[in-house]
């Protein structure tokens, strides 16, 4: 008795599309905002700096309460 109601079928699990979450760099360093490119914030160089042997340098960080 395929098909009962409550019951899944495999073509129907599998169509399910996925989403993925974009993770959002909280703070850009100052070349990538300069030459507005996407930072992805890594520390102590970023990947976009690195890349072009940049200095990196990051805003400071406010403490939050």
């Amino acid at each position: 008795e395929e098909g009962q109601a409550g019951e899944e079928t495999e073509s129907e699990s599998s169509e399910v599309p996925v989403k993925r979450v974009k993770r959002k760099t909280s703070i850009a360093c100052y070349s990538c905002r300069k030459r507005k490119m996407k930072c992805n914030g890594m520390r102590p160089v970023c990947s976009n700096c690195e890349k072009r042997q940049l200095v990196c340098d990051y805003a400071p960080v406010a403490k939050r309460r």
